[in-house]
């Protein structure tokens, strides 16, 4: 694996840096609604999920990963979504994300699994040039 910023035991030490963050960001905030534990505890596994997509999606220089943090990250937000607040219509609008990342995720698959960003774009370049010459 490559990282571009963190090596796995500091990332491991963030994640849980985060972690502790969100849960005394939101027991302040928690603490004027009436709301019970199971919200609470939803609302804080909810935003340090997506925060922690978003360190995988910043630390790491291979495309697969990127792709994983960002999936960590939207589901963050869905499980957010779903312990604070009712928001059915967002619910739908991430399912159909998640399926577009589902099609991103098979042309990774598909064109290179090992790739960093530099690399997957010239790969498909490649490819690109190779299907027009295809045609002709």
């Amino acid at each position: 694996m490559k990282f571009n910023y963190l090596e796995p035991t500091a990332s491991l030490l963030v994640s849980m840096a985060l972690i502790l963050l969100a849960y005394v960001f939101l027991s302040g905030f928690f603490n004027e609604f009436v709301l019970g534990k199971l919200f609470f505890i939803g609302a804080v596994i909810g935003l340090s999920l997506t925060l922690m997509g978003m360190l995988v999606i910043f630390s790491r220089r291979k495309v697969i990963t990127k792709v994983i943090g960002y999936l960590t990250m939207e589901n963050g937000v869905l499980l957010f979504g779903i312990f604070v607040a009712d928001l059915p219509f967002i619910i739908e609008i991430l399912i159909v994300i998640d399926l577009m990342i589902l099609v991103l995720l098979t042309t990774i698959l598909a064109v290179g699994l090992d790739s960093t960003i530099e690399g997957y774009h010239k790969r498909l370049q490649i490819l690109k040039i190779w299907s027009g010459r295809e045609h002709q």
